[in-house]
């Protein structure tokens, strides 16, 4: 094997997200004793293997790498993780970048889910608008376009069967008017909760729109749950439960499923994150669309004690994370010398981290 002369050069290269290309090579060290007319090959270590191997040229000057250009800059130069089946990352919730973006960042880690557990309602997926018939009457507001119920707190709902949990917002936009006569309405699920059944009328009051009950009250029926119960698979607990990615491009995620005395779904833990999965996002005026996707993830029936595809277990993500730093992490201040930000470890989400530092800082 012919050895090529020189070194001692320690090289740091810089990634280019989302997609781990490398933007720029630092030189540490230059090292010593390489010649330009026979360069070395530089390779970047302890990452992941590229999907694309870059190349780079060195300019060598006096024996000593002087600087690094960059060829082409590769692809998929993703950092090593060591977990065996948990991803450990930062909640991408109120603090930090928006839920969407951090698959664009090298993140979209799934640390928590919605669905599956006790027939959950599940519809068109978690944070996503239902496409079944709303009854009721709007409220009227004046000079109104658009408003919002629920965001940030989702609203309560009462059914017909046993269901309970469910929450939602509520989009509403108006014609802008002396009147104020609503001319779209959207129901966005947020929590499925558990026990609904298909045909149960699902209702929020009224009341939570500035309206009276039941005049204001709206309905509808549900259509789609995220889970069935097997009575023959009572008990049962099935770990690292791979799932098919139905919409959007996220995938690796694996669960921990158990079933309860009556064969239904009591608990869905994310065993591993995965990457690039998205929570969607909203967007004023929309109707039965959200302006981003959210991911559906499908866990085969026969995975879980069932048959397939009438005993498929359905479920989205409610919070991502990255192993990443994100760009930006909003901070809150407590005090001079505290500041809180929220830390997440999957599957279980840790409270709010308390942070000491600095009062300069």
């Amino acid at each position: 094997m012919r050895t090529v002369p020189g070194s001692g050069a320690i090289l740091q290269p810089e990634f280019e997200l989302p997609f781990y290309s490398v933007s720029k090579i630092y030189v540490i060290d230059g090292g010593s004793g390489y010649a330009s007319t026979d360069p070395p090959k530089i390779t970047i270590q302890d990452t992941q293997t590229p999907a694309i191997e870059g190349v780079f040229y060195p300019a060598i000057s006096g024996g000593s790498i002087q600087s690094v250009k960059i060829i082409n800059a590769g692809s998929g130069y993703y950092p090593i993780t060591t977990e065996s089946q948990t991803r450990i990352g930062i909640g991408t919730t109120s603090l930090v970048e928006p839920q969407f973006v951090t698959k664009e960042y090298g993140g979209g880690i799934i640390m928590g889910v919605s669905g599956g557990i006790g027939s959950a309602i599940f519809e068109n997926g978690f944070n996503v608008a239902i496409s079944t018939t709303i009854t009721g009457v709007s409220t009227l507001i004046p000079n109104a376009f658009s408003r919002i119920y629920g965001f940030g707190n989702p609203l309560q709902s009462t059914t017909s069967g046993i269901g309970t949990g469910a929450t939602f917002e509520v989009w509403i936009t108006y014609d802008g008017s002396v009147t104020g006569n609503p001319i779209s309405t959207s129901i966005i699920l947020k929590d499925g909760g558990r026990g609904y059944g298909i045909g149960n009328t699902v209702s929020i009051a009224g009341t939570n729109f500035g309206g009276t009950n039941p005049t204001n009250t709206l309905s509808f029926n549900v259509s789609k749950v995220s889970s069935t119960a097997i009575v023959s698979a009572a008990n049962s607990t099935y770990t690292g439960v791979a799932g098919t990615t139905t919409v959007g491009v996220g995938s690796g995620a694996t669960f921990n499923i158990s079933r309860d005395s009556t064969g239904k779904i009591s608990s869905v833990t994310v065993a591993n994150g995965g990457r690039n999965y998205s929570i969607g996002v909203v967007g004023v005026g929309t109707t039965n669309t959200s302006s981003t996707s959210t991911d559906i993830i499908s866990i085969a029936g026969t995975h879980i004690g069932g048959s397939t595809p009438a005993d498929n277990l359905f479920v989205s993500p409610t919070l991502l994370g990255t192993d990443l730093l994100p760009k930006i992490l909003y901070i809150d201040k407590l005090n001079d010398r505290m500041n809180r930000c929220l830390l997440y470890t999957s599957p279980s989400p840790r409270d709010a981290t308390l942070s000491r530092m600095p009062s300069s800082a």
